[in-house]
């Protein structure tokens, strides 16, 4: 994977778009974000990782205002805390 960048970056784009699944869809961002995180480029990997999200229904801004973390976080313990882990 580590030879060819540039193709191998190609080639799991080209994927990503055909996925018909989110099974499928998880294994490519998870092979992009591997990509990523060799090629030092973590900026690219929250890209494809906030990519994968939306996908799935969940909408995160790569910047987001402390209003935003405070109410994501507080969603977060919400749903944590009524699954009786809190």
């Amino acid at each position: 994977m580590t030879a060819e960048m540039s193709a191998v970056e190609d080639r799991l784009t080209m994927l990503a778009q055909r996925c018909k699944n989110n099974h499928d869809f998880a294994v490519v961002t998870r092979l992009q974000l591997t990509l990523y995180t060799t090629l030092d480029q973590s900026d690219r990997g929250v890209d494809v990782l906030l990519e994968f999200l939306r996908r799935l229904g969940t909408v995160w801004s790569q910047h987001p205002s402390r209003d935003e973390v405070i109410r994501e976080y507080d969603r977060i313990w919400t749903l944590v805390g009524s699954c009786g882990f809190r």
